[in-house]
């Protein structure tokens, strides 16, 4: 069995000290989609399907001619904006970015400038290049809303058909993002933590260890705000998560959501014909927490989790669930 790496983790995030944008941080603004022209609506819908967000609006770039489709949940600040642009070559569509809310554009302009992370500006505010140890880009917006799409640079085109899915009151117990979760290369976890530690409000929390499945979960938090981030890692070769980032590279592997009555929910998709890694929950209210896995999404290759907590635990797992959940995905990696 490996030796956690929580001790050095934990070290790091000592040397490191506060982050520099903490000053001006104030959690997560959007998480950003790319995907292929028209494959917008299929993913829109496929959300739409599995959460409680809704379509609230659909904008094309007067110069490039990129598609983007917003989406929002009543109540919660953060969005999801999924982009078709011909541009952009990906070997599988995906979930490519995060976007922070910042009060301070120069101030983090200057910040990526001090630890040389490349960026552009756009009309959303700041877009870096992809960050190593994640592959993913960060986005910093100063604002709430998403008011860049009504500018000049955008025309919005009229919503003709009511994409979301019929009301339920099944739909309402879905509530917001309660973590990211990513799946990375080994040998990027430290320079992926120490990006997330000083380019972003979160922190390094702790470490999930998971001995039969040869990986270890690491856990970032932002205070006691949601959503948090995690990042999964193999040891070796024969581990599921190693296997995983072998085929897709480092990326988003699932994105949970809140659920008040997790039974119900799940109970309801099944019959909706929505499929999931396990027939049964995994986890138990004893315990205090309940969750369960999607099967990957064909438009954007990543699993939707839905998770309950009980008797005030605050974890994103327990040590019998994160091994039964990577197990169940073995079978995709295929």
């Amino acid at each position: 069995m490996h030796k956690s790496i929580e001790s050095e983790l934990a070290a790091l995030r000592d040397e490191l000290g506060a982050s520099p944008l903490a000053s001006a941080f104030s959690g997560i603004h959007h998480v950003f989609y790319h995907v292929e022209p028209g494959e917008g609506i299929s993913l829109m819908k496929d959300i739409n399907t599995k959460t409680n967000y809704k379509l609230t609006g659909i904008f094309v770039h007067k110069k490039s001619g990129s598609v983007h489709y917003l989406m929002n949940l009543a109540g919660n600040p953060i969005g999801i904006i999924i982009e078709e642009n011909k541009e952009i070559q990906l070997k599988y569509p995906r979930l490519i970015g995060l976007a922070f809310k910042v009060n301070d554009l120069d101030f983090t302009k200057n910040v990526l400038k001090n630890f040389k992370v490349p960026f552009a500006e756009h009309a959303m505010g700041i877009v870096s290049q992809v960050i190593p140890g994640l592959n993913d880009r960060f986005a910093y917006v100063n604002g709430e809303g998403f008011d860049w799409f009504y500018s000049t640079e955008y025309d919005q085109k009229t919503i003709e058909n009511d994409y979301r899915a019929a009301p339920s009151k099944y739909f309402d117990q879905i509530g917001g993002i309660d973590h990211i979760a990513y799946r990375i290369r080994l040998d990027g976890v430290k320079t992926a933590a120490k990006n997330l530690m000083q380019l972003t409000g979160f922190q390094f929390s702790d470490c999930y260890t998971i001995g039969a499945e040869n990986a270890e979960t690491m856990v970032f938090r932002w205070g006691d705000n949601k959503p948090a981030i995690v990042a999964s890692y193999g040891w070796e070769k024969s581990a599921v998560v190693w296997q995983y980032v072998e085929k897709y590279g480092s990326r988003v592997h699932h994105t949970a959501f809140y659920t008040n009555d997790v039974l119900d929910v799940v109970d309801f998709q099944m019959k909706q014909q929505v499929q999931f890694t396990t027939e049964k929950m995994i986890g138990s209210k004893d315990r205090g927490i309940l969750q369960i896995f999607t099967t990957p999404s064909p438009y954007s290759h990543e699993i939707t989790e839905y998770i309950e907590r009980f008797h005030g635990f605050t974890g994103f797992f327990d040590k019998v669930n994160v091994g039964d959940l990577m197990k169940s995905t073995k079978a995709f990696n295929e």
